[in-house]
């Protein structure tokens, strides 16, 4: 699992994921490696990927189960399910986070923008090379990197 963005905005909180039928998600503090949250639920099989918002009150991540959920959990109300969705049959290998509302999800067949209002998961298809493997933002533009060691805006 990349953990780019697995480290909180306050530098000080980290997310992990583990693999396995119904796996934990922790928030952990990197000061004193005590566990803040435990959160169970939503993604299956394991974590692929996990990614705290700019505001870092909240967690998007993805499964590696068949359908690759995507989940986002509220930590305002203690790492609660906020939001599930099919991610796609299609790897998700990392998620990008492009405000607070609003994330990406790139895989090697995989290029999705979703929106979150509330409860609710929207994504669009974008389109992409094949091969993708990360995602980065450079100001409003969103890089994609390809397992070629291309990138695309």
């Amino acid at each position: 699992m990349c953990i780019r963005d697995s480290v909180n905005p306050d530098q000080i909180r980290v997310v992990t994921g583990e693999i396995g039928p119904k796996p934990s998600i922790y928030v952990w503090s990197s000061e004193t490696m005590e566990v803040l949250y435990h959160i169970k639920g939503g993604i299956i099989k394991g974590c692929a990927t996990l990614s705290f918002s700019p505001c870092g009150t909240k967690i998007a991540g993805a499964g590696i189960d068949d359908n690759h959920m995507v989940a986002v959990y509220d930590l305002k109300s203690g790492g609660a399910l906020a939001a599930i969705d099919k991610g796609d049959t299609a790897v998700i290998l990392d998620i990008r986070w492009t405000s607070d509302s609003q994330f990406i999800t790139v895989g090697p067949k995989h290029f999705k923008v979703w929106t979150q209002d509330k409860k609710v998961l929207q994504a669009k298809k974008g389109k992409t090379k094949e091969g993708l493997v990360c995602c980065a933002l450079n100001g409003s533009d969103i890089c994609v990197g390809v397992g070629t060691g291309e990138l695309q805006i």
